[in-house]
C-alpha cells in the first residue's frame, strides 16, 4: 500500500505467491517486487517499511553471497 507523507492512501496492489519459501527470502522478494512497482509509477522519493531486521541489514551491509536470498538482495539494490 501506498501512502504519502500526511499518512493518506494513496494506492495498492496485491500480488499472491505461493512457494514455500524461508521467511527472509519470502521478505525480500515482496521488497523486489514492491520497488519494481514503484520504479514503473515513476514516484520520486519512496520510504520502504520492512519487518526484517535480516533483510535490512543485507541491504545496508556490503556482502554478497551466492545464495537465493544474496541475489534477491542484490536485485533490490541495483534498482
Amino acid at each position: 500500500m501506498l501512502i504519502d507523507d500526511e499518512g493518506c492512501y494513496v494506492l495498492a496492489k496485491t500480488e499472491w505467491m505461493s512457494p514455500l519459501l524461508d521467511v527472509d527470502l519470502g521478505e525480500t522478494l515482496g521488497l523486489l517486487s514492491v520497488m519494481y512497482w514503484v520504479h514503473d509509477l515513476e514516484l520520486g522519493i519512496v520510504d520502504f517499511e520492512l519487518d526484517s531486521k535480516t533483510v535490512v541489514d543485507s541491504l545496508y551491509g556490503s556482502k554478497s553471497g551466492i545464495s537465493n536470498f544474496s541475489t534477491v538482495i542484490n536485485d533490490c539494490r541495483c534498482i
